[in-house]
């Protein structure tokens, strides 16, 4: 696992490129090529989880989506981990880290995630789609209000600034995966022009889409 301390950088994991950021971590199965790269300060734990420290259905879940979210919980473990190692990490916390950790990550299922699930797929089955607070909160069934608290209890941010994050995740991947013009990429995730796509992708990573695809072209490149 990757998790992020402070900064960000952009990663391709098994062909799949993404960002991460504060609250964003990834899993890099056993034996699965990844290349990185950041042109800012930043800091991150790479965690060697053993086989069996995580169920089979964890292990495929991950290994399925590369990138997860890291709960609020499980966020300030990794900041600890991080000044206990400045301070000389040993063995024994770090099991016993590891193990806090993996708790930490996992969600009940009452809770506020599983209330949001049907309404994330549709989200993400569509992230181009000019979803407004109200047909959010009619799927899920409650009132707007309500919708906002779910998703600050879930994710510490706002339906909209959620759907703003799929659909950079949405560009990230036509732009390393496809062949699709950043035009066609640009109306697939809802921007109204390339221009728009342009200014928001570049205050999102601090690349151009332009640079960006010459950038997972780049790594592709150096790992064959």
């Amino acid at each position: 696992m990757v998790l992020p301390v402070y900064g960000g950088m952009e990663i391709e994991v098994g062909g799949r490129g993404g960002r991460l950021t504060q609250g964003v971590g990834a899993f890099v199965p056993r034996n699965t090529g990844h290349a990185q790269s950041s042109g800012a300060k930043n800091r991150f734990l790479v965690v060697d989880v053993s086989t069996g420290a995580l169920d089979s259905a964890s292990v495929e879940r991950l290994s399925r989506n590369r990138f997860f979210a890291v709960t609020p919980a499980a966020e300030h473990l990794v900041q600890y981990m991080a000044l206990a190692l400045d301070g000389g990490g040993d063995e024994a916390r770090s099991t016993h880290w590891l193990s806090l950790f993996l708790g930490a990550m996992e969600t009940p299922v009452t809770g506020p995630k599983s209330r949001l699930s049907g309404l994330l797929e549709k989200l993400k089955s569509r992230p181009g789609r000019a979803w407004t607070v109200d047909e959010m909160a009619a799927i899920v069934g409650v009132s707007e209000s309500r919708l906002y608290v779910l998703f600050r209890n879930a994710f510490d941010c706002t339906p909209h600034a959620w759907l703003a994050e799929q659909r950079m995740q949405a560009v990230r991947h036509g732009l390393s995966s496809t062949s699709m013009s950043i035009a066609e990429i640009a109306g697939m995730a809802g921007f109204s022009d390339q221009s728009a796509l342009t200014r928001a992708f570049r205050q999102a990573t601090n690349f151009t889409p332009a640079e960006y695809r010459k950038l997972q072209q780049e790594l592709r490149s150096n790992k064959q």
